[in-house]
């Protein structure tokens, strides 16, 4: 068994490396410069020359606001990448695990099973959804929500900087999910990787962004690291974002049984100020 892990600075692949070395499990991971998934000839290449059984895709356009005004690149990477990656994987008979996102869902329910019906509320949603289409049956979907890890930009470390700059946040109050630690969503999908269908990948643990955020501030005063904020007010989604996102995305994860986000977020304070 050989992994080919796309998207090798990315927040997920980082953690898929990481889990990778943990297991002596043989890959290897490319960025884009080395295998442009946007190019046939590139991506192709990469089948014909290079001996793997597994493509792990974790390559994407991910700026859910920026996406409303860059429609044909959100579709680009996220669907049309995807669907030359699930033909050449065919071709070639290698099997493809491939991550999607919370945000294909309306957020009309208070949680959604893998079979639940897909409503994206954004241009980003949209094209997660159509690169989901685009997948044969045998590959492997998993979807997740709320990412964030020991690399990367994300939630967890913007809070870190605005709450060591700013005396009062505004943090959106009206969204409900469920937060993921990538190394978390890494160890799961290594466990599946022999599994076909689609899967819900969360942590244990729903919460709110502004809940989110008054956890990371209570976890640093923990630590008595220096903050400058006192306050995090709650707000609506009105306020922030071009793109509508759903009030409630809480993934149910059905068979797999994760920890709880809590966990996560320890690791990834221990690693950003005790390492």
């Amino acid at each position: 068994m050989k992994l080919w892990i796309i998207g090798k600075r990315g927040l997920l692949a980082s953690a898929m490396r990481r889990k990778c070395l943990e297991k002596g499990i043989d890959h290897v991971a490319t960025t884009r410069k080395e295998v442009d998934v946007e190019d046939e000839k590139s991506v192709r290449a990469q089948f014909e020359t290079m001996h793997f059984t597994h493509v792990i895709n974790c390559s994407g356009y991910t700026a859910v606001d920026q996406a409303e005004e860059e429609e044909a690149r959100a579709f680009a990477l996220n669907r049309d990448a995807v669907a030359l990656l699930a033909k050449l994987a065919q071709e070639h008979g290698k099997k493809l695990i491939h991550f999607s996102t919370d945000y294909v869902f309306d957020g009309e329910k208070e949680g959604y099973q893998t079979g639940d019906p897909t409503a994206p509320l954004s241009i980003y949603g949209k094209s997660k959804e159509a690169g989901e289409k685009e997948l044969h049956p045998e590959a492997c979907l998993i979807r997740t929500s709320w990412l964030f890890g020991q690399e990367g930009s994300h939630f967890v470390k913007t809070m870190i900087r605005l709450m060591e700059q700013q005396e009062t946040l505004s943090v959106v109050n009206d969204q409900k999910g469920r937060p993921t630690y990538a190394d978390d969503l890494a160890e799961a999908a290594l466990s599946l990787l022999d599994a076909s269908g689609t899967f819900h990948f969360a942590n244990e643990g729903e919460t709110t962004w502004h809940g989110f955020a008054e956890t990371i501030k209570r976890k640093l005063e923990e630590k008595n690291h220096p903050l400058r904020c006192h306050t995090i007010e709650p707000v609506t989604s009105e306020k922030f974002g071009k793109a509508k996102r759903p009030a409630s995305s809480i993934l149910l994860t059905e068979n797999l049984q994760p920890p709880h986000w809590e966990k996560g977020l320890e690791e990834v304070l221990a690693h950003a100020f005790e390492s």
